[in-house]
């Protein structure tokens, strides 16, 4: 079993395993490849997220290290924090949680992107968004289970009439009822005394 957790984990291992061989100068290069190149790139729904590198001009692709998505380029090793920011508010969108799906919501505003959406499609998904809300209002406000009627007396409402008294005042001390001996008598018919 511990094997099995190794290999899962590294990457090095499942390279050495793919390759099937016995040969100590093929595997060294293997070991010497999978230091010198970064681990695989995330698949989204999309596939594999890309983009241009700034300073080779080659091909960039998504990451994930712990504080969140990068984007590694595949030639020269350059590595840039992904940011979205939101057109509305001109902030930099908070990135999904780690295993979640691509979805960067801003702090300021409702508004949700996917990584390299452009201003009109996420400012296009908040007009849906609100377009739908509207709809949902509109329809709730018109079904004629939300109209307003009187409220049905029940256990949380009182039925209608005058407001009740304070009701009776508590005892501070040691009265009748609560002196030793007090209440009904033995043998005696209940509400007499």
């Amino acid at each position: 079993m511990t094997e099995f957790v190794e290999e899962v984990r590294s990457r090095v291992v499942r390279l050495l395993r793919m390759a099937n061989t016995t040969d100590d100068r093929l595997r060294k290069q293997i070991v010497a490849y999978a230091d010198a190149t970064p681990e695989p790139p995330i698949m989204g729904s999309l596939g594999i997220g890309t983009t241009g590198c700034p300073r080779c001009r080659r091909t960039m692709w998504q990451q994930r290290d712990n504080e969140g998505p990068v984007w590694v380029c595949a030639f020269c090793g350059h590595v840039e924090s992904v940011t979205v920011i939101c057109p509305h508010c001109a902030v930099s969108m908070e990135p999904p949680p780690a295993g979640w799906v691509d979805r960067w919501s801003c702090s300021e505003c409702p508004r949700v992107a996917a990584t390299g959406e452009s201003a009109q499609e996420i400012d296009a998904r908040e007009r849906d968004r609100q377009r739908a809300l509207a709809l949902l209002d509109q329809a709730l406000t018109s079904h004629p289970c939300t109209t307003t009627r009187p409220p049905v007396p029940g256990p949380t409402t009182r039925p209608p009439g005058p407001e009740p008294g304070p009701g009776p005042a508590p005892t501070t001390g040691p009265g009748p009822a609560t002196e030793p001996g007090a209440g009904p008598k033995p043998g005696a018919a209940p509400g007499l005394a």
